[in-house]
């Protein structure tokens, strides 16, 4: 495939979707990736290379296994990986530059600063995959599908942000280039041009003995994870709310012997998929909250009183505010109630999306939502 082909390959396939291609401004952009790596002639080798990021809380959440075994299942497989131990904010900015695009239709750089967040906190997996079966769909074609959409609370089951119970639009597990073209651009944000065309080559090769190849680098991706450290986190907002829940509940407790006893929410939560869970915490937490109403109305609680008070607006988590997260985080610590950071970041990153959490705990999703995933 020569380099004209490749363009029109990609701007007549991947056109659609992607925030790269559907720029006004890329022209200039896209001409100097094609001159970059063009001498190395690996044009159709790229059509069916995709970069990815695991992110940080599938990292600190240790999902990474689970995350390649489904590619591998769908016949995706990885054939370059590097650990990000830190990301640079230029290198962050760059990534998403073209998501902060005023003229791009769904620009987010309201909240670029929030999905930042997660490479503060702990390193995250880069990755070059491929498709040894792409004759019915390529491989940004089984990405897509898999993933799900950004909004986890979306998800439908199948997907990997439903089935690994991804928390945010910040927190979502993977970040996925959207053509190939977008693939050479955020691959050489981390890594060189040689790295890049190294790894195309590999797929000069018979692609069959890739079927047997997942193996190896699912091993080696899980030694990668556990060497990048322990699970710290279970990067699930709904276990995250009970958790919080039950801290407020027992220090409220221990406040006054006197006070009636708060009965602590149940922390199992069978359901799968954000918007199950997300909705069954909900439930939970309305109950308590009843029960507290009642013994404020009984003059067994004092209604003034701030950790009470902090309790109740946890409680109500579709009317979280966003701009109030850090100062009950500061409540809670001179408190005594340290929340873990992973933890602190879920409450501040489904605060912030809150029309998303509100959506989800509604009785049906409405239609306009659902087709705008």
């Amino acid at each position: 495939m020569s380099r004209s082909d490749f363009v029109a390959y990609s701007t007549s396939r991947y056109t659609t979707g992607s925030d790269l291609l559907e720029s006004v401004n890329a022209a200039s952009e896209i001409r100097g990736l094609i001159e970059r790596i063009a001498p190395f002639d690996v044009f159709n080798q790229l059509s069916n290379i995709q970069f990815l990021i695991l992110k940080p809380d599938a990292v600190a959440s240790g999902k990474i296994t689970e995350i390649c075994q489904r590619l591998a299942g769908a016949g995706i497989v990885p054939i370059w990986s590097k650990p990000l131990f830190h990301t640079r904010e230029h290198e962050y900015e760059t990534l998403y530059r073209y998501n902060i695009d005023l003229a791009n239709a769904e620009c987010v750089v309201g909240s670029i600063w929030l999905a930042r967040k997660p490479y503060l906190l702990g390193p995250a997996i880069a990755l070059l995959v491929t498709s040894y079966d792409c004759a019915e769909e390529t491989v940004y074609e089984k990405t897509r599908r898999l993933k799900g959409p950004s909004n986890p609370y979306l998800c439908v089951a199948g997907t990997l942000r439903h089935d690994l119970n991804a928390c945010s639009r910040a927190m979502n597990l993977v970040h996925l280039a959207d053509d190939p073209i977008s693939t050479i651009r955020e691959f050489l944000i981390f890594a060189g041009i040689e790295e890049l065309a190294l790894a195309a080559r590999l797929l000069d090769r018979d692609l069959r003995p890739l079927r047997t190849f997942h193996y190896d680098s699912l091993v080696q991706l899980s030694r990668m994870s556990a060497a990048l450290g322990p699970v710290v986190t279970d990067a699930d907002y709904a276990g995250c709310l009970i958790r919080t829940t039950n801290k407020l509940l027992l220090a409220c407790m221990a406040q006054d012997y006197r006070q009636p006893r708060l009965e602590l929410l149940d922390q199992s939560l069978p359901e799968q998929g954000p918007r199950a869970r997300l909705r069954i915490a909900a439930k939970r937490m309305a109950q308590c909250n009843k029960e507290i109403q009642r013994f404020v109305s009984n003059g067994e609680l004092d209604p003034n009183d701030e950790l009470l008070r902090q309790l109740v607006r946890m409680l109500d988590i579709a009317t979280i505010d966003a701009t109030a997260v850090g100062s009950m985080v500061h409540f809670l610590a001179a408190c005594g109630i340290p929340l873990a950071d992973w933890d602190e970041l879920m409450i501040e990153t489904n605060a912030h999306f809150g029309q998303a959490v509100r959506d989800a705990l509604a009785e049906e999703v409405p239609v306009a939502i659902m087709n705008a995933a």
